[in-house]
């Protein structure tokens, strides 16, 4: 227990030094881990926040593992040195996801193609349940025509 540092010391870290290990999911083959350093961390936080815009008012849902770099660098470092607010739902079940959307007021997600089919899914099966299928066919061809804020128009219920 030499290496354990007492509370309230200063500790240098140098940009080479390590800050995690990240294992790969081994879709080509085993688990890999990645040593990850300081710098690598540092440099893709700087380099997300020039393309993503954040701001001390966004509020993100974070719905991807944090054993993803992908939600670690979008979905908590960038919001976090941004000033922005983290929310972590409680269940990935659809209904608890929106209803964790509108209680939080959520501004921003970080998502994979998968997390938006399963919206997609859980919103048709609720144009289903209304027996509405037919208007929403014809909603998502204009939807493809048109631009952003004529389509926010267009689908407000179900952004509300």
């Amino acid at each position: 227990m030499e290496d354990v540092i007492p509370a309230g010391d200063d500790v240098s870290v140098d940009g080479e030094d390590i800050a995690e290990i990240m294992f790969t999911s081994g879709t080509t083959g085993d688990p890999k881990g990645v040593v990850l350093t300081h710098r690598n961390i540092a440099s893709n936080v700087e380099a997300a926040s020039q393309v993503i815009t954040i701001k001390p008012s966004n509020r993100l849902l974070s719905l991807v593992p944090l054993s993803h770099m992908l939600e670690q660098t979008g979905g908590l470092l960038v919001p976090l040195s941004n000033g922005a607010s983290v929310v972590y739902p409680i269940s990935r079940q659809p209904r608890v996801i929106f209803k964790t959307i509108r209680t939080n007021r959520i501004t921003n997600l970080v998502l994979v193609p998968q997390v938006l089919q399963i919206f997609m899914n859980a919103m048709e099966r609720e144009v289903k349940a209304k027996g509405k299928e037919r208007q929403w066919r014809l909603l998502l061809r204009l939807a493809s025509v048109l631009p952003t804020r004529a389509r926010r128009w267009l689908f407000r219920p179900v952004h509300r």
